[in-house]
């Protein structure tokens, strides 16, 4: 019984370790995240959001403890935003950071500056990727989803309903 037990432990350690691995390719791991959120740059630590409504805007996040750094180099950071069925790309920026703090934390926030432009309902990709140093390197791709807000689906819904029973009103009275 107690090798099945230990057993089973080995199996979901290495497991979990295989996961972690395949979530980020590289070796600089951030202390925290990278996700989705919609709390902006000044947040210590926002909370992770996948699902957006039409009127909040998506912030992807990454932190860094600065004692994983390698400060002789800069850390060089590429976000792309996709968006939709075919992920067809909306935005892709290149962001060099040599200013880092002399200790704690690098918090990194991105969005697109032009988002009101930019978004539409769907299925949404942000991928990061950094780089900082020889072979210290590391990136991921996050989904997250822009809903319609619930007053508009509510009136679409009414609308189509109204239809449908105008429709069938009048196949009543004059069918």
């Amino acid at each position: 019984m107690r090798k099945k037990v230990i057993v089973g432990l080995v199996m979901i350690s290495f497991l979990s370790m295989v996961k972690m691995a395949k979530a980020f390719n590289g070796d600089l791991f951030p202390s925290l995240g990278p996700y989705m959120t919609d709390e902006g740059p000044f947040v210590e630590n926002p909370q992770e959001k996948n699902v957006f409504g039409w009127d909040e805007k998506p912030y992807a996040f990454i932190q860094f403890a600065i004692d994983n750094l390698n400060k002789e180099y800069p850390i060089e950071m590429v976000w792309a935003w996709y968006s939709g069925e075919m992920w067809e790309w909306v935005s892709w920026e290149y962001e060099v950071i040599t200013n880092f703090p002399e200790e704690g934390k690098l918090n990194l926030w991105n969005s697109l500056d032009n988002w009101e432009i930019h978004k539409k309902i769907g299925e949404w990709i942000m991928e990061v990727n950094w780089w900082n140093g020889e072979k210290r390197e590391g990136g991921i791709s996050l989904g997250f989803t822009v809903t319609p807000e619930p007053v508009s689906s509510v009136l679409f819904l009414l609308g189509f309903f109204s239809l449908f029973g105008v429709k069938n009103f009048r196949g009543k009275n004059f069918g």
